[in-house]
């Protein structure tokens, strides 16, 4: 955070949620969902967060609304046993 701070900016970041852990297995897995699912954590600095999600405002005006039933713990990514793929959700 030194780097934005040193030159008075306040840092942007992206954040979406994983389409095929919430909504399309099927998919590649760095497809954004049409909704973010987990709160968005900016671990107590002052951020701008941009949502990338299919749903555009609606997802950021569903988010919202849902904040206190959001998960709290990310999900992990997708996971190999015995060379087979398993989705952890």
């Amino acid at each position: 955070m030194t780097t934005w701070h040193h030159h008075n900016v306040k840092p942007l970041f992206h954040y979406s949620s994983c389409r095929r852990a919430f909504e399309d297995p099927g998919c590649k897995a760095q497809a954004h969902a049409d909704f973010v699912y987990e709160k968005i954590n900016d671990y107590g600095h002052a951020v701008d967060i941009e949502v990338e999600a299919k749903a555009k405002e609606v997802a950021v005006l569903k988010y919202k609304d849902d904040t206190d039933s959001l998960l709290e713990s990310y999900l992990p990514f997708d996971v190999h046993i015995d060379n087979q793929l398993v989705l952890e959700v």
